[in-house]
């Protein structure tokens, strides 16, 4: 059950990217032609611990998530109460056939996952990435 979408575009280096922020339920979202995924554990108590599982060559996520948070920009305020936990689990896919993201997260609300996103971001020369199985 697909609970909200978003969408909006981005000119970035001469590229358009549609960015389509889909909220689902605990059961998922199937994404078609998801060519590339980054699934981040982060880890809130100790951020060190945090950790990207991809199929992305290591030199790409930065202009990958870079991306991702330039799309996010303008979406709005989301006034829904984050989830409280230790742990978040955030799973960016990238349809590489039309720039198309989709994104699932448990952190409840849209501005904490952008949030911690931007965290890794910044702090990716210090996180372990492995190869998504």
């Amino acid at each position: 059950m697909i609970t909200g979408i978003l969408i909006g575009c981005l000119q970035n280096r001469k590229t358009i990217l549609l960015c389509l922020v889909v909220c689902s339920d605990q059961n998922g979202v199937i994404v078609p032609n998801a060519d590339v995924v980054l699934k981040i554990n982060f880890n809130l108590n100790e951020p060190d611990k945090t950790v990207i599982k991809t199929n992305a060559r290591k030199e790409a996520i930065s202009e990958i998530l870079e991306a991702w948070l330039s799309c996010q920009v303008g979406q709005g305020k989301d006034s829904r109460e984050p989830n409280r936990k230790d742990e978040y689990e955030i799973v960016i896919k990238l349809d590489l056939s039309d720039d198309t993201f989709f994104t699932n997260s448990d952190t409840g609300n849209k501005s904490l996952t952008c949030g911690l996103v931007m965290n890794v971001f910044n702090r990716l020369d210090q996180i372990t990435v492995t190869t998504l199985s």
